[in-house]
């Protein structure tokens, strides 16, 4: 039940943060650009609270979601005092054992000795409006994204298919409008998938994933959408 807006300082002096999860509080407010200065940071869960504003276009910083994780432990390594991360794979400590409950693939999964695969951003459930922004691509080691039950406009951003390893991709019950991008069907790790009551239009991609996943209700409340599996 805790109130009032996210600080700014967590971003500017929590540095090592690797999991930040304020969900299901009632924080109003922009999320402060901030929290962009996280570079180790492979979780950010703000959903379910009243959060408004943009999201910030420099959460494109977030240099653990940039990474691709593999499934071999590796421990941190530290560049001094600047927190540069350098070419090091952002990742648990070896010895580090611990648990989060990630809301993700469409339900909530516990993890703990794989949690420092998990790269997962949930914004879901707020009051966000414009677009999302183009930056957001850049996040190429992200598995889930999660903006769903906002007020965002726009469409979704061409470069979509450089984020390969998604996932988990949810764009639901926005604002949003256009075409579905023809690189949607490069998410070859795609399992959940739900861009429904929006306002997109023209013909749903198809090839590679995208034909696996068969569920009309999928693209449900876009009554512009046509193709496959509608």
């Amino acid at each position: 039940m805790l109130t009032g807006s996210i600080p700014g300082w967590i971003g500017e002096h929590l540095r090592h943060l690797r999991l930040l999860r304020l969900r299901s509080n009632k924080f109003h407010g922009a999320i402060p650009r901030e929290l962009a200065q996280l570079s180790y940071l492979q979780i950010l869960d703000l959903a379910h609270n009243n959060l408004s504003g943009s999201i910030p276009r420099s959460f494109s910083n977030f240099t653990a979601m940039i990474r691709e994780h593999k499934s071999s432990r590796q421990p941190f390594v530290h560049s001094g005092s600047s927190d540069r991360i350098g070419y090091a794979y952002v990742l648990l400590r070896s010895t580090y054992v611990d648990r989060a409950v990630i809301a993700t693939k469409g339900r909530e999964l516990e993890y703990d000795k794989t949690l420092f695969l998990v790269t997962s951003l949930d914004l879901s459930s707020n009051n966000l409006s414009g677009d999302i922004p183009e930056e957001l691509t850049n996040l190429v080691g992200l598995r889930s994204l999660n903006l769903s039950k906002n007020q965002l406009t726009g469409e979704i951003p061409s470069k979509i298919g450089d984020m390969r390893n998604l996932e988990t991709f949810d764009l639901s019950k926005n604002k949003l409008s256009g075409a579905i991008p023809s690189s949607i069907s490069s998410l070859n790790s795609l399992v959940h998938l739900n861009l429904s009551n929006n306002g997109l239009s023209r013909r749903i991609p198809s090839g590679n994933q995208l034909w696996t996943l068969t569920d009309p209700s999928i693209y449900e409340g876009n009554p512009d959408l046509c193709g496959f599996p509608l």
